[in-house]
């Protein structure tokens, strides 16, 4: 009888840049020396179309390492800071790109066959500043960069994955969003607005915690 271990984790954090240039197969782009080399790099194409690449690499603390170098870790300058609230706005300037609120679904394959993994991904993104705003912000947002704030942003996409015996697979999602800089009074915040660009990974490593190592 087979056992298979099926899990599905979400959870959010503020990406750091990466290291490489953000697009979809930011993970396949050539890496420096000192970076954590993968066994290997496969291509698999989603229901979508798109070319997702599947990153191999059988030590689960190096698969950890190797997240970490292409920027899936917390990023401490955009912590939220719930006891901190704004009012009256200047507009200092626009941070860029970067990957940000990201969900990893898993499973455990546990059989000594190789085992195909459909797995479809349904998620949702929404902005965030780093301290608390009111209801005028939205408005001043648009008056500033001419862009929306506050709109929620879906993905959905779906995913056949081998994978092979005694190992886990993990699919990554992230928002390539923007990072906006304010001003209130003499302190500055950021202003995270997801795009309707998401991006993906897929990790085949040995049985490990993707949330922390």
């Amino acid at each position: 009888m087979k056992k298979m271990i099926l899990l599905s984790i979400s959870f959010t954090l503020f990406l750091g840049m990466f290291a490489v240039p953000l697009n979809n197969n930011a993970f396949a782009s050539e890496m420096k020396e000192n970076m954590t080399q993968p066994d290997k790099i496969e291509y698999i194409t989603s229901e979508n179309g798109k070319i997702i690449p599947v990153i191999y690499i059988s030590d689960p603390v190096k698969a950890h390492k190797y997240m970490e170098q292409h920027g899936l870790k917390k990023e401490e300058r955009f912590q939220v800071n719930n006891f901190a609230f704004a009012s009256g706005y200047s507009y200092v300037g626009y941070g860029g790109t970067f990957n940000y609120d990201y969900k990893v679904d898993y499973t455990e394959n546990r059989t000594k066959k190789n085992f195909v993994w459909k797995r479809t991904v349904t998620r949702k993104s929404t902005g965030k500043t780093t301290v608390s705003v009111g209801a005028d912000f939205a408005k001043f947002f648009k008056a500033s960069v001419n862009k929306e704030w506050g709109k929620e942003m879906s993905y959905e996409d779906k995913f056949e994955v081998d994978i092979p015996p005694n190992k886990q697979g993990e699919i990554w999602t992230w928002n390539v969003a923007e990072s906006y800089t304010f001003k209130s009074g003499n302190e500055q915040f950021s202003a995270i607005r997801p795009t309707d660009n998401f991006g993906n990974s897929i990790l085949i490593t040995n049985f490990r915690d993707p949330v922390n190592g």
